[in-house]
């Protein structure tokens, strides 16, 4: 009595259709390509993801000079208040104080205490730098990439150097400014 299957009702008296090999192959297939979809996304965002950091890295860097340009205008603006001359300063705090009203960000407020000037500049007269576009107002090396620094000129651009130039322009800077 024990061999003998227990009855299941077939489909037409109501039941479920026995389960066959033809079922379990189809949801064997369905499976592998649920996988295989979960797999082609995890290859989609490992190739796509260091393409993104580098779109986030380039669009901080932008705003990073476009920051530091609202600030290099701040300080032309001053000078244009002020008959040319450059804001006396003897410290970053200085000059960033000096430069308050002149702002248009809060974020150029931020940035400004952090940023290295150049001192040989404080109370100078802008028109005496004839070499505007190799004179240097100001440097700002980014934590977040210390190999590369942003430098402010005289003639309002701002430049993305290697840390490793910024002595030579400083020197160059200071040798053109004592010979006018």
């Amino acid at each position: 009595m024990s061999n003998i299957p227990p009855y299941q009702m077939g489909p037409a008296e109501g039941g479920s259709p026995p389960v066959t090999q033809k079922t379990n192959v189809w949801v064997w297939v369905l499976l592998g390509l649920a996988g295989m979809c979960v797999l082609c996304g995890a290859v989609g965002v490992a190739i796509l993801f260091p393409v993104f950091a580098q779109a986030r890295r380039s669009a901080q860097a932008a705003s990073t000079i476009s920051t530091l340009k609202g600030v290099n205008l701040a300080a032309v603006l001053y000078g244009a208040d002020y008959d040319d001359v450059y804001p006396p300063f003897k410290s970053a705090e200085d000059m960033s104080k000096k430069l308050d009203k002149y702002f248009r960000t809060s974020r150029e407020r931020q940035i400004s205490p952090n940023l290295n000037w150049n001192l040989e500049l404080s109370g100078r007269s802008m028109t005496s730098i004839l070499e505007s576009n190799k004179a240097w107002i100001f440097s700002y090396v980014r934590p977040d990439n210390p190999a590369k620094t942003y430098v402010g000129y005289a003639d309002s651009h701002i430049k993305v150097e290697d840390t490793e130039k910024l002595e030579s322009i400083k020197t160059e800077t200071t040798k053109m400014l004592k010979n006018h």
